[in-house]
């Protein structure tokens, strides 16, 4: 700006060839940096021609610094341009979590007559030590009926003592090998006992602080074997009509999960496939019937899946066999 003030009066021709030069000035200079530039590129064109030269030949790289040498292989190596990627031929290894488990070595079922003499040779102790003692000498020397007894008597007498607050925890583990052992007595298939035998075995060891899977077993056995008498046939029905308050309550939004209605529906379940009732037929039962109907209603509550599927055919098949299907009036 102050050079153009200076310049003021100067004529046009004068400002012209002034400016004129100026820019020619500027151009040369542009040049010559394009010129050093282009220079520079050129050199790094031949050096790395070069490169891939020294990479083709099969001369080795020989020169009295080691550093030098090692430096011009890096940059052959670098320099040399990339073949098209070819299908490789060499099997991936999966990934470690897609890789199949380790096969684990069998686990040896423990025999009957195993567990028996183990829990012999620990020798029970305490004050019911000698009793279950006893109960497994019997089960091991003498005769079904013999080994029945002494089961009932030792339950009964473990049952009494936990129902005074004595902890009998640590006999439970006999009591289960005892009933391993003689489960081919009490749930097989030729059982030599009856259903009154069976049922107090299977009373007393409700009463036990351990569920036993022979208790199922048992209890599944004398529905599906026995005629249920009248005097039983009696509980049946209060436990049926308490569950049919209990199950119209859920109707009325009261809260129930699902192990709750897989208990009272397996309960019905049973109830109906049992072997024979005396003076009761469970599917003229008109409280049974209900409870089914109700048992539909509640299934929205829970989430849909193959388990509620086979809840759902249930109820289906168990109302297909019912001869009273009348809802609560």
């Amino acid at each position: 700006m102050d050079a153009n003030l200076a310049r003021v009066g100067v004529s046009d021709t004068a400002l012209r060839a002034h400016y004129s030069n100026a820019v020619c000035d500027e151009l040369q200079e542009a040049d010559k940096r394009l010129q050093k530039a282009l220079a520079a590129l050129k050199r790094a064109l031949q050096v790395a021609e070069a490169s891939r030269e020294l990479h083709k030949s099969s001369l080795a790289l020989v020169d009295e610094s080691p550093d030098v040498s090692s430096m011009i292989s890096r940059t052959a190596y670098k320099s040399k341009p990339l073949p098209p990627r070819s299908p490789s031929t060499r099997k991936r290894k999966a990934p470690e979590h897609y890789l199949a488990p380790l096969a684990l070595p069998p686990v040896k079922k423990v025999d009957r007559w195993e567990l028996l003499e183990k829990r012999l040779a620990l020798a029970s102790q305490g004050e019911h030590g000698e009793k279950v003692l006893s109960c497994l000498l019997a089960a091991r020397n003498s005769s079904p009926h013999t080994s029945i007894s002494k089961l009932q008597s030792t339950c009964r007498e473990l049952a009494d003592a936990n129902d005074r607050g004595s902890d009998v925890a640590s006999y439970m583990d006999d009591i289960q090998a005892v009933l391993t052992f003689m489960a081919p007595c009490l749930v097989g298939a030729q059982v030599p006992f009856g259903r009154k035998e069976l049922r107090s075995i299977l009373l007393l060891l409700q009463r036990l602080p351990r569920e036993f899977p022979e208790t199922a077993k048992l209890r599944k056995h004398i529905a599906a074997n026995f005629e249920t008498p009248a005097e039983e046939v009696v509980d049946v029905q209060e436990q049926l009509k308490k569950m049919l308050k209990e199950v119209r309550g859920w109707c009325r939004e009261e809260p129930y999960s699902v192990s709750v209605f897989e208990d009272r529906l397996q309960f019905v379940k049973k109830t109906i496939e049992a072997s024979g009732y005396e003076g009761y037929d469970p599917r003229w039962d008109k409280s049974i019937a209900e409870l089914l109907f109700r048992f539909g209603c509640c299934l929205q509550a829970f989430h849909t899946g193959w388990a509620q599927d086979r809840r759902y055919d249930t109820i289906r098949s168990l109302l297909s066999e019912m001869k009273s299907q009348e809802r609560r009036r």
